[in-house]
């Protein structure tokens, strides 16, 4: 991975984890309301990996927000 998907990974694992604290949700509750594993949630927030499009969908879903929402400020 180099620098810049690095810094996109990051920045997209602090933005899923904000606005999972700030929905009241732990990991293993977005991981249930997502159909993910709980440690793949924390790869996401950790900024180990950056899931797909389709992935991101499917978390912004769970965390009753648009796609655009979950995406801005990244």
């Amino acid at each position: 991975m180099d620098d810049s998907s690095d810094s996109l990974s990051i920045a997209f694992g602090r933005r899923l984890a904000s606005l999972r604290a700030a929905a009241g949700l732990t990991q293993s509750e977005l991981a249930r309301k997502s159909n993910m594993q709980r440690a793949y949630i924390w790869r996401v927030e950790d900024g180990r990996t950056l899931p797909s499009l389709r992935t991101a969908a499917k978390l912004a879903e769970a965390l009753d927000i648009s796609l655009s929402e979950l995406l801005a400020e990244i």
